[in-house]
């Protein structure tokens, strides 16, 4: 969740085509709720170190010659960091291991997946899903999904209305939605466990456009202009809690204060909320007793 720029409209340090145009921008954040509104969670995730570092190493050991040669073959293999934490070396003797050998074996990325796989006994990940040797990293292909399931910060990104074809769900929050694109998070403020946090802020993101902006074939062709505008956000919401006694409130994006509780129920420790497109945020807190 490293984003790739705050923006893309600096000017001399002034920002002018930002401020004649503040809208959503190729290549940049500002505004746009569809990344910049998750950035709190990313935040929570790096900063308190919610995901856990990986604890197997891959380690690609390459003969010395291939520091001045093209380094290609490893590129073959992008799937490595999702398994564990990749590392490269070089040796003086000319040889490599076997995971350096892989690499540079000639076979197509497809076998080079499945060869590894099977050489780190690893029955978890598979032609369809991904999955970090914590599990708490599990990426799908079919349908396209990105979950994940920490104890202070759980996520669902991406086909939220086939996360049923998943055959997966995360610890604490569950959720049936319409949503076609979307990101549902949440993440414990007080550092406590979601299911026994005091406060929990509920990030829930659509996909975000400028006015009268158009696309056509995947590519921009008209840009469009202010304000920016997002798509209302569904769901059916659960969340596992100790507590037998929880309110839902939407939160003003601008200041973060309360604006309104939303209609739950909490019962036998688990809450239930609907997010029916009518609130005008993408941000939600939970404060239970």
């Amino acid at each position: 969740m490293i984003f790739y720029g705050a923006t893309g409209s600096c000017d001399d340090g002034k920002w002018n085509r930002f401020l004649d145009n503040p809208g959503i921008m190729v290549h940049s954040q500002q505004t746009d709720p569809a990344t910049w509104g998750l950035s709190q969670v990313g935040a929570a995730m790096f900063r308190r170190g919610d995901v856990e570092q990986a604890k197997r190493v891959l380690e690609a050991v390459l003969p010395e010659a291939a520091i001045y040669e093209n380094l290609m073959a490893v590129q073959k293999m992008p799937f490595l960091p999702s398994l564990g934490r990749f590392e490269i070396s070089f040796s003086k003797d000319g040889k490599g291991n076997w995971l350096g050998d892989l690499a540079e074996s000639g076979k197509t990325p497809v076998e080079l997946y499945e060869d590894v796989l099977k050489r780190l006994g690893d029955t978890t990940s598979n032609s369809g899903r991904i999955v970090s040797d914590t599990r708490q990293i599990r990426r799908y292909a079919t349908p396209p999904l990105l979950l994940v399931d920490t104890p202070r910060t759980q996520s669902a990104t991406g086909r939220l209305c086939d996360i049923e074809k998943a055959n997966d769900s995360l610890s604490d929050l569950k959720f049936t939605s319409q949503m076609a694109w979307g990101s549902l998070n949440a993440v414990a403020l007080d550092d406590a466990a979601i299911k026994d946090s005091k406060r929990i802020l509920i990030a829930a993101v659509g996909n975000a456009a400028n006015t009268g902006e158009r696309v056509e074939g995947g590519y921009l062709i008209d840009m469009g202009k202010a304000p920016v505008l997002i798509e209302p956000f569904k769901a059916d919401v659960t969340l596992r809690l100790n507590s037998s006694k929880a309110k839902v409130f939407a939160l003003n994006p601008l200041t973060g204060a309360r604006d309104a509780e939303l209609k739950s129920d909490c019962a036998g420790k688990t809450l239930s909320f609907k997010l029916d497109g009518s609130q005008k945020t993408i941000y939600f807190e939970i404060v239970s007793e």
